[in-house]
């Protein structure tokens, strides 16, 4: 049940985190995947190639080490490069089609539901999220969310540069984030969803967190204050 919504002059938010949060997978690794699938070049078959051979060694663990302390995720970064001299228009394309024919279909019904009741109670929605705002605008767009705070694409000339334009929005750079975009003093975060140890940051704002499980429960929950719910 949501919190009764507060008389007072602050707006009153509700949280979501994305990826395995209101989509059951992780949509900016899988953007890319999309995209080199499509688009052929020599740069980006070399770019593969290198990446799996990362991958055989087991060096990715130390990148998500890596990341967990630095508040960055190398991988990702590594794997967006793939991209890097794709024209804007292109991506674009991309990203609508993505989101059409992979996100969509994998949206979770109770999350969608929370989302739904939030905006029932006059709440605002706030989706922040380390995905990449080419692909969450057309969530953003067609299930009416307030704000969205993730990683925009950095262009020059209307060519991707292989980068993104801020801090990666991942750990407590979530909650920098979603600050930079409202002040914390013009808020008061109700709920705030997610689904991994990385979102504690930003469950931690709210009045009450909810860790979103896919078929089993997570023992990490349990030292915490927040609540769990378990989907399949």
């Amino acid at each position: 049940m949501l919190l009764m919504p507060i008389m007072q002059n602050k707006d009153s938010y509700v949280i979501f985190d994305f990826c395995q949060t209101l989509c059951d997978f992780e949509t900016a690794d899988a953007f890319v995947e999309y995209v080199c699938e499509r688009e052929i070049s020599k740069r980006i078959k070399l770019l593969c190639g290198f990446e799996c051979l990362l991958q055989r060694t087991k060096l990715v663990t130390l990148f998500d080490v890596f990341g967990h302390f630095a508040h960055y995720s190398l991988w990702k970064r590594l794997l967006l490069w793939n991209l890097k001299y794709i024209s804007r228009e292109s991506l674009e394309k991309y990203a609508e089609a993505f989101y059409k024919e992979r996100v969509k279909p994998h949206l979770i019904n109770e999350t969608l539901i929370k989302l739904h009741n939030a905006k029932h109670n006059n709440f605002k929605v706030a989706v922040v999220s380390a995905s990449y705002d080419i692909i969450l605008k057309y969530f953003v767009k067609e299930y009416g969310v307030d704000l969205l705070v993730t990683n925009q694409l950095k262009y020059r000339n209307e060519i991707f540069t292989g980068n993104i334009s801020e801090s990666d929005c991942i750990y407590k750079n979530k909650v920098h984030r979603f600050y930079n975009a409202v002040h914390p003093n013009n808020v008061d975060v109700i709920e705030s969803y997610g689904d991994s140890k990385s979102d504690i940051p930003i469950l931690s704002i709210a009045k009450q967190g909810f860790v979103i499980s896919r078929e089993s429960h997570k023992q990490w929950v349990e030292h915490t204050n927040f609540k769990e719910i378990i989907w399949l």
